[in-house]
């Protein structure tokens, strides 16, 4: 079977949404190829493939969040550029994994796959031209738009190859449910989020205990609004706002650079409803160990 890279021939634009790990077996090399970043199962990742995703990702955020944004640091100290810098690594070194896994496997992808992922980010923007007209906000042409759906198809192809070969037994999902007080209620929330903090102060203070909602429906918003679906208590914005209260309103609090106010607006109890979700997160968790021993299995070396 043809290698599913060269095949398409694409520059991957992995997902900057990964959690950093240690990896068993990872080792860092001095660089005597001074071309490569990384070998991944004999295959290389070139400066010239990590500087094109590099520059892709360094165009996005400053389309998105202004130019400041990759200079600026987190609460550790550290700049959104060097953050974004190990984490795309991470990322390609992740698809190269992938990548092999699929070709062991026999598993193809063909341009139908690309077609039908393209065709729910249409429908979800409402038609061809909407995605044209965000397209060019970022100032991203069609064909780095192809690469991206291209590599999300790989990333689903592989999870959902997983999943369809295993099968776990309604009585370990019940056990998992039953033991985990955490998944016994979910949340839904409207967050509001400001890069003001005093400009957030003074809305927080002038709403008493009225609903977001009232704000999100004036005409004029100087903020970004954030509606979820139902999440776990553990979801990172509702766990740093201290809610957990249906229709109270939290204080400002801060989270990755920007400030919010959040309002828990829908509590789920439904019990059949929360055991499929455990369900869920159970086949989560066992495709995340797969996952995560193919790449202590994977011949990986980093070079500085």
């Amino acid at each position: 079977m043809k290698k599913i890279r060269e095949k398409y021939n694409k520059i991957s634009i992995a997902k900057i949404s990964l959690i950093l790990f240690l990896l068993v077996g990872l080792s860092s090399c001095s660089n005597d190829n001074k071309d490569v970043v990384a070998i991944v199962n004999d295959r290389e990742i070139t400066k010239v493939e990590f500087q094109n995703e590099l520059n892709f990702y360094t165009k996005y955020y400053a389309n998105k969040y202004g130019s400041d944004y990759l200079a600026m640091k987190n609460e550790d100290g550290k700049r959104n550029l060097d953050i974004l810098k190990e984490n795309l690594l991470d990322s390609m070194i992740q698809d190269e994994v992938m990548l092999k896994d699929l070709e062991d496997n026999d598993i193809s992808i063909d341009k139908d796959d690309v077609n039908s992922l393209e065709k729910e980010g249409i429908d979800n923007l409402n038609g061809k031209d909407s995605l044209k007209a965000n397209l060019s906000a970022f100032d991203i042409d069609l064909k780095v738009y192809e690469d991206v759906l291209l590599n999300d198809v790989i990333r689903k192809k592989h999870k959902e190859s997983f999943l369809d070969n295993i099968d776990i037994s309604e009585n370990k999902i019940l056990r998992f449910y039953d033991k985990n007080e955490d998944l016994h209620q979910k949340y839904k929330y409207i967050a509001l989020e400001f890069k003001d903090e005093n400009y957030a102060n003074t809305l927080r203070d002038s709403i008493k205990n009225k609903s977001l909602k009232d704000l999100v429906d004036k005409d004029v918003q100087n903020f970004n609004v954030i509606n979820s679906d139902f999440v776990y208590f553990d979801d990172p914005l509702l766990k740093k706002s201290k809610m957990s209260k249906k229709g109270e309103i939290s204080n400002v609090f801060s989270y990755e650079n920007s400030y919010y106010i959040l309002q828990i607006t829908s509590l789920n109890t439904n019990e059949k409803e929360l055991i499929l979700s455990a369900r869920d997160l159970l086949y989560e968790k066992e495709y995340d160990h797969y996952y995560k021993d193919l790449m202590k299995k994977a011949r990986i070396k980093i070079f500085n």
